[in-house]
């Protein structure tokens, strides 16, 4: 009786681990921060960001350095923007909590979120990140579906 109660308990984890790994996915955000914010504006936006993604049950696993682009016109009366992308892997239900939290944050020009082709963090890391590395072919073999974007 007790060896059988032991075996049930280890299929249930067993279980319930695998549908948590099943649960998760991988995506991309990108937000354009106004070239006007010091440095250390930029670092508390990126941690902010961070704690937002950690507090809802993500882990980020690449974030390229940050790069200052023009922008294509002019967005909030602003021409020059710092381009930020992270991949990050979480559940669905949380994504959408980072997405609206985002979305709420006024010191951003603009973001988008893309949930990712990738099935391994691995898989995540390897495939280009920053906007001049990746290739339109390329891109469309890693997104599956924009999640979320900023008109």
């Amino acid at each position: 009786m007790g060896n059988n109660l032991i075996i049930s308990l280890y299929f249930t984890l067993i279980h319930n681990s695998l549908f948590a790994i099943r649960d998760v996915m991988f995506y991309e955000l990108g937000y354009i921060i106004p070239a006007t914010v010091e440095q250390e504006g930029q670092d508390a936006l990126k941690s902010k960001i961070h704690s937002i993604i950690q507090e809802e049950g993500g882990n980020i696993i690449i974030e390229p350095p940050s790069e200052k682009r023009k922008l294509s016109y002019m967005i909030k009366r602003t021409r020059q923007g710092i381009f930020q992308f992270l991949r990050f892997s979480a559940a669905p239900d949380q994504v959408t909590k980072v997405s609206a939290a985002v979305r709420l944050m006024p010191e951003l020009i603009r973001h988008t979120l893309v949930k990712l082709k990738a099935s391994s963090p691995a898989e995540v890391s390897k495939t280009a990140v920053a906007p001049k590395m990746i290739q339109p072919e390329s891109f469309h073999a890693v997104s599956e579906e924009i999640v979320a974007s900023s008109p």
